[in-house]
């Protein structure tokens, strides 16, 4: 038998990806909804997400993800290696069509984190 998994974590990590799906907050008993839980279960996820940085509640009593949150996403990108090997091509692109070159990993509807590389206008002048 394989190594247990702690499916109170898996849970945890779906609230997560709903708290992503959601650009302006969420409350409770749509999360348990879309998540499957219990009210309560979910609101101690929330609870216990906020106190370590993960999602913060607002004004109005809904949740969000906090921007600790965005750290994973630059990880990410940084680990796969992608910004680092598409620079040089970015950069050539940018220094041909004299235009900032932009990057971007698409994952679903958002785009995970952008990258740019920008002409150097002093190298020469555009004929």
């Amino acid at each position: 038998m394989g190594t247990q998994i702690f499916t109170s974590s898996l849970k945890t990590l779906e609230v997560l990806a709903a708290l992503a799906d959601e650009p302006r907050g969420v409350g409770v008993s749509e999360l348990a909804r879309r998540t499957g839980g219990s009210r309560g279960y979910v609101h101690r996820q929330l609870v216990t997400l906020c106190a370590g940085g993960w999602a913060e509640q607002t004004e109005n009593g809904t949740y969000r993800l906090s921007l600790r949150v965005s750290r994973l996403s630059e990880a990410a990108f940084a680990q796969a290696g992608l910004g680092h090997r598409a620079t040089a091509v970015m950069e050539e692109l940018a220094g041909l069509v004299d235009e900032t070159v932009s990057l971007a990993v698409l994952d679903g509807r958002w785009a995970h984190p952008p990258r740019a590389a920008r002409p150097d206008r002093a190298a020469a002048p555009r004929q």
